[in-house]
């Protein structure tokens, strides 16, 4: 699949569906290259400290191909924020 790392960097987030190459061949599509992914779950490294959250996923910023996985991992603060880290909505069909 292919991702919006092939274009200049994003500002702004797209609409679905904007890459039309990034389809998987199960007919998923919009899985790469855009934002790592927040999820939901924390997990506390001591009582003193915040809790840390996982994201998973690549980014337009990634450049190693292991970091441009969408298993890739990372972490960080509730408080972090940066054009690399978003998260998915989900709607379920009416």
């Amino acid at each position: 699949t292919v991702g919006l790392h092939s274009r200049a960097i994003p500002l702004y987030d797209a609409p679905g569906g904007i890459e039309l190459r990034d389809e998987s061949p199960f007919g998923v599509v919009d899985m790469a290259g855009f934002r790592q992914e927040w999820l939901s779950d924390a997990y506390v490294v001591s009582e003193d400290s915040p809790p840390i959250y996982r994201w998973r996923g690549g980014s337009w910023r990634s450049t190693r191909e292991q970091e441009f996985r969408l298993a890739s991992r990372g972490y960080g603060l509730a408080t972090y924020a940066a054009g690399t880290v978003g998260a998915r909505l989900i709607a379920r069909p009416r």
